[in-house]
């Protein structure tokens, strides 16, 4: 996870993806709620909006937990909105 956090720092979102898309699948219990919303920014960078917008609302609907409690269904909603509003 932390790995392709700091791809996504440097912009590589398509290789970030492919580290998200292994962490989930090796650990899915582990942040998978911050793994989830940094996948679907990755997908909305690279125009995977489809995707992106599945993600998001998945992260949207979850009820707040560890590690981020309510900051990935706030971060995800407003996500959502601004892609709406586009």
């Amino acid at each position: 996870m932390a790995y392709a956090l700091c791809l996504q720092d440097m912009h590589h979102w398509k290789q970030s993806i492919e580290v998200l898309t292994k962490a989930i699948d090796l650990n899915p219990k582990y942040c998978l709620p911050d793994a989830q919303l940094s996948l679907a920014v990755a997908y909305l960078k690279v125009n995977s909006k489809k995707k992106a917008l599945k993600l998001l609302k998945v992260c949207a609907d979850r009820p707040p937990e560890y590690p981020s409690y309510e900051a990935i269904p706030n971060k995800a909603i407003a996500l959502l909105k601004n892609m709406h509003n586009k």
